[in-house]
């Protein structure tokens, strides 16, 4: 395969933000994004955290944006099913509703507050979307846990949560249907992502994964370089950038070495994907 992502341009610069009183918007990648102004029942309201990461010309993880958007690109015409694992309230779902014309979008969140602001988003988008409120662990049950900002922390005085593996929450396989999963779980991917590896290289699945620190991954035993080895002994085509600085280089990869071990982006290609 070629590099696929060599001088990936910037499609996230020049993006735009507005407030008004019931809701704000956001321009970006040619595309009009309505942000619903609807209180939670939660300290950080989704109103608050849009603006911080998109006022002022500012783009939240602005190179997982321009992949999203050469993908779109590169996919064009194609039907696409995308899974928003760990969507907070769902910019990128929603971001691939509008560059992929028709997608099919399932968004997985755990936080029952979260979930429901994720819902009222894709209608205000215009955009149907599978909302599934459960925390991917790699097991179907019911747990405990307690909320640490963005974190979950399995606690016998917390509260009570669905818990899942990640092949319980993908719809049937449809032909002609390419999958992408966006996944951003704190950690939890180490649970529940290799797993899933030989099910989701059977759908040809790209698999675009936010690496974390080393602690977080050590909680559940595990290292990114670690999580993604299954997808690359599989044939997998990985790559890997800082997807929070606008002007990073987008890296291949034979696989993940000592300074990848910390906040980042994975991009796993699977083997037969056809770029053309």
């Amino acid at each position: 395969m070629s590099d696929l992502f060599a001088n990936l341009p910037s499609h996230s610069s020049g993006s735009r933000f507005a407030a008004f009183d019931l809701h704000s918007e956001i321009g970006i990648a040619g595309h009009r994004l309505i942000i619903p102004h609807i209180p939670l029942d939660r300290a950080l309201q989704p109103s608050d955290w849009f603006a911080s990461k998109f006022a002022n010309g500012s783009v939240h993880e602005p190179r997982l944006v321009d992949l999203l958007v050469e993908l779109s690109v590169r996919l064009a015409g194609r039907l696409v099913r995308f899974y928003d694992i760990g969507a907070l309230f769902g910019f990128f779902g929603i971001l691939a509703g509008k560059l992929f014309a028709g997608a099919e979008l399932v968004a997985v969140e755990p936080e029952a507050e979260a979930a429901r602001y994720v819902a009222a988003l894709a209608r205000a988008n215009g955009c149907g979307a599978h909302v599934k409120q459960v925390l991917l662990t790699g097991q179907a049950g019911t747990g405990s846990f307690a909320a640490q900002g963005f974190r979950y922390q399995a606690a016998p005085s917390g509260s009570p949560i669905q818990t899942a593996a990640l092949q319980d929450i993908l719809l049937p396989r449809r032909d002609g249907v390419t999958e992408i999963l966006k996944i951003d779980t704190e950690g939890y991917q180490a649970r529940f992502l290799p797993q899933a590896a030989d099910e989701l290289a059977q759908r040809q699945a790209i698999v675009l994964l936010e690496l974390d620190r080393p602690e977080k991954l050590a909680a559940h035993g595990s290292s990114n370089a670690a999580v993604v080895a299954p997808f690359l002994a599989l044939g997998y085509t990985l790559y890997w950038c800082d997807h929070r600085d606008p002007c990073a280089k987008v890296e291949r990869l034979p696989g993940l070495v000592p300074r990848h071990e910390r906040n980042s982006l994975a991009v796993l290609i699977p083997r037969d994907f056809d770029a053309s």
